[in-house]
């Protein structure tokens, strides 16, 4: 039997060939497999594609079983929007993002360290999220100072997951309120509990409280 990335290419070769378009396999996803193989990664390539497509499923992480049927429905939907070259070209620029996640191929010593950190913590289920920090980063949506909040904390809710005896909360359930944190300097959570306005940085602990 196949395994999910055979079964990915085929379907990209077959869907590019019937477009006379099979250079863009060549363009882009074999250059993902080409990187991942130059730092013996190989056996990455399809955590990645679970991940991206984790993007467009609001966080949540795929079964090994489904990532081809995911991969597969989400390019069928995606091309009624964008071309071929397009959808390829983000797949490969976010292959490069999870590239530096992985090998901490970062110049930036600040981010590095604090991505050394998530790694160390075993925290897989924020790499969908970093990955869509670091696309924001390269298109200076955000700054550098907001890049460092974000991955503090995200680093926070790590070693809280970790650490903490409490069943740990997903962090996709979290991810949207931190997407306002970041927009908003002054962004204070929707929650009950929480008395508005506030001075203080608001912190994973205070998104954590509510579950």
């Amino acid at each position: 039997m196949r395994n999910n990335l055979e079964k990915i290419k085929a379907f990209l070769i077959e869907t590019l060939q019937r477009k006379s378009a099979i250079n863009l396999f060549a363009n882009y996803f074999v250059r993902i497999e080409e990187n991942f193989s130059k730092h013996a990664l190989e056996d990455k390539i399809e955590q990645f594609i679970s991940d991206y497509l984790s993007i467009y499923a609001n966080g949540e992480i795929l079964e090994s079983d489904d990532i081809y049927i995911a991969f597969r429905d989400f390019y069928e939907y995606a091309i009624r929007m964008k071309s071929d070259e397009n959808i390829l070209k983000h797949i490969y620029r976010y292959s490069n993002y999870y590239l530096k996640i992985l090998t901490l191929d970062i110049s930036d010593i600040d981010i590095r360290e604090l991505i050394a950190k998530i790694n160390k913590l075993g925290a897989v289920d924020t790499y969908p999220y970093l990955l869509e920090v670091f696309e924001d980063y390269e298109f200076a949506h955000i700054n550098k100072n907001m890049f460092i909040d974000i991955l503090e904390t995200v680093l926070e809710y790590s070693a809280n997951k970790k650490f903490s005896k409490s069943v740990p909360v997903a962090f996709s359930t979290l991810s949207c309120e931190l997407n306002k944190m970041l927009a908003m300097k002054n962004y204070v959570p929707q929650f009950d509990y929480i008395e508005a306005p506030q001075a203080n940085r608001v912190t994973i602990n205070d998104l954590m409280k509510p579950y």
